[in-house]
């Protein structure tokens, strides 16, 4: 009995092993079919792994935030931060145009704000800090500093690159226009100022230096002290305080004395009109102190209500004092004004009669002492130009950069595909072969 059990489990293995060999022999009988439906199989799927490839890849970069206020969703000038203005539509239209290809391909703006993905980057430690918070029910708020920038849009995994670039290109300086402090004042030119009388030319000069000392007041207060000139925006203001207050004052006032000028007519002109309006407002002022005068002398207390037609409003008075009080007042007011005005038309009429009388002398001494005060002022303005440059670069210069360029990600799966096609390729080619020798038993029985 033991023998023969042993005799039946060698038959058993010797079957086995015919029935591989038979097997590897319709492998190789049908080598041919195999190779030929796994070469097609592979070819299907490497063009599906390049469709899949193309449809999955996108363009990446990664760009950064470095200023104060950030972290708390604020924008350099302290308004609320967003990220999203990185698709603003000024940036856009500058890629858009930068890009012609789009257009005929039938791109537009609003396909670029689809094919962009703005995801920010929260390091680990904060999103730790973030996930107790929130399990303790608080409110936790943070921005982050970087964020990645993904696009998607025509396919050509080189033009996406391209563009994505290009787009952060013109943002970090979108930005940088937007948002840093160096601002650049024009120098004072003398020439252009030839057209304009000497009272206009110290306006215009006084104008510009109000304007620089603004700005400069602005940035006082934050300890910040030139390398290159060895100032702070203290003294610059200090600086133009003085070229206002002494040294165009004193213009003006030599102006105004000696009366000069470089257009006799036309400032005779300008002051005859000026006299003919004071004469108009002394006038209706004359009517009102004679109307204001008579019902002072006519006044009879007839109650506490009081219409006074000639002066267009009515008075509501709770004793008689108050109203003969108020009259009183406004008269003295309207005498006042006469009076005044009386001096600001002999003023004028003095300057008038003397608008022919300038000396040479006087017009020589204006036009230079407007010079000086000029060159003043642009050595000044030279100054606050090296200044505001050299602040810029310490405090701003570094806001934003892009940390990563555009490379292209995804596609991870073409390579999968590939593989799988090339096993598949085989499986179906084996068993093509199976089916056909099966096929070919059926038909020899």
């Amino acid at each position: 009995m033991v023998e023969v059990a042993k005799n039946n489990e060698i038959i058993g293995m010797t079957n086995e092993e015919i029935d591989l060999i038979d097997l590897f022999k319709i492998l190789i009988r049908n080598k041919v079919l195999i190779v030929g439906i796994a070469v097609l199989v592979f070819i299907v799927s490497c063009v599906g792994a390049v469709v899949v490839d193309r449809s999955s890849k996108s363009a990446r970069a990664i760009i950064g935030y470095n200023y104060d206020g950030i972290s708390a969703g604020k924008s350099p000038d302290g308004s609320a931060f967003s990220s999203s203005e990185i698709v603003d539509s000024i940036i856009l239209n500058r890629v858009y145009r930068r890009y012609p290809i789009l257009k005929r391909e039938g791109f537009t703006t609003k396909d670029i704000v689809a094919g962009v993905e703005i995801t920010g980057i929260t390091p680990n430690d904060i999103s730790k800090v973030a996930e107790v918070s929130l399990k303790r029910g608080e409110k936790f708020m943070y921005t982050p500093s970087d964020y990645v920038v993904t696009l998607k849009l025509t396919g050509d995994n080189e033009l996406d690159r391209n563009i994505l670039n290009t787009l952060l290109t013109e943002y970090t300086d979108y930005f940088a226009f937007k948002y840093n402090n160096n601002t650049v004042f024009p120098k004072m030119e003398l020439d252009k100022l030839g057209g304009y009388d000497y009272v206009d030319r110290v306006a215009i000069v006084r104008e510009s230096v109000i304007q620089i000392m603004r700005s400069a007041q602005g940035l006082s207060g934050r300890g910040f002290i030139s390398k290159q000139i060895g100032y702070s925006y203290e003294d610059i203001a200090r600086f133009l305080k003085s070229v206002e207050e002494i040294d165009l004052g004193n213009v003006s006032s030599r102006i105004a004395i000696e009366n000069v000028t470089n257009d006799p007519f036309g400032r005779e002109l300008v002051l005859k009109n000026q006299i003919r309006e004071l004469e108009l407002e002394r006038k209706r002022l004359m009517g009102t102190s004679e109307v204001l005068e008579r019902m002072l002398k006519e006044y009879k207390p007839e109650g506490t209500q009081v219409l006074l037609p000639s002066l267009g409003e009515g008075l509501k008075i709770s004793t008689e004092e108050d109203y003969y009080t108020d009259l009183l007042d406004r008269y003295r007011e309207a005498n006042t004004k006469i009076m005044e005005i009386n001096v600001d038309i002999k003023e004028r009429e003095r300057v008038l009669s003397e608008i022919r009388a300038v000396s040479d002398a006087a017009l020589d001494t204006v036009r230079k002492n407007i010079e000086e005060t000029i060159n003043k002022l642009n050595n000044i303005i030279d100054d606050v130009n090296i200044m505001n440059l050299e602040y810029t670069n310490q405090y701003y210069s570094d806001q934003i950069r892009v940390i990563s360029p555009a490379e292209t990600v995804g596609g991870s799966k073409s390579k999968f595909i590939v593989v799988m096609g090339l096993v598949m390729g085989l499986i179906l080619g084996s068993m093509a072969a199976f089916l056909r020798e099966f096929w070919k038993h059926l038909k020899e029985k």
